[in-house]
Parts: structure tokens; sequence; C-alpha cells
């Protein structure tokens, strides 16, 4: 963070909270090559550089990654209920349809 730049900018509270990356690795379930393989593909929070052998991540950054894959699985399951319920009243409707012809 620069002098210029405001500690809420960077979340609620007033100080960024850095996770070392067994604490990312139990967080997300993920291994440490997954991870560095999804922060390569930009589909993870790139690490900051602590040090010439140190990085940590930003815990918040984590965080959203995490409530992202969840929103993620729940919209999944919306979109499948939404698709059983359409594929249900078809099937009701070709049954009602056949009974009235008979």
């Amino acid at each position: 963070m620069t002098t210029n730049e405001s500690p809420a900018k960077l979340g609620q509270s007033n100080y960024v909270r850095l996770l070392k990356l067994p604490d990312v690795k139990a967080r997300t379930g993920l291994s440490r090559s997954e991870v560095y393989r999804r922060v390569a593909l930009g589909t993870f929070a790139a690490p900051v550089k602590l040090g010439e052998h140190a990085s940590a991540w930003v815990e918040s950054e984590v965080s959203a990654w995490i409530a992202d894959r969840i929103a993620a699985r729940d919209a999944h399951h919306l979109d499948l209920r939404a698709e059983l319920s359409d594929a249900a009243k078809r099937a009701r409707g070709r049954e009602g349809g056949e009974c009235d012809r008979a």
C-alpha cells in the first residue's frame, strides 16, 4: 500500500491480513501445485512478494475466491432445478395430452 492509498480501499478494517501458503491450502483445499497453477492461469489470487524467498496471499482475495466458488455452485444448482422443473412440466403436458386424445 502506498502512502496515498487509504486502508479502507483494501478492506473494511484498518489492516490487511496476509496468509502464508499452508493457510491458503487449508482454507481452499487446494494443493501447493494447484494454487500456483491457478495463479499462473489468472484464476486465483496472485501472491504478494514479501521478500526474496517469501510470499503471502491477501486474505480478503482468498475469501473472495472461495465465495465465488460457492456462488458458482449455487447458480449451477439453481439452473439444474429449473431444468428439472421444466422437464417435469413438459412430461406432465405430454401425459395429459395423450390422455385427452384417448
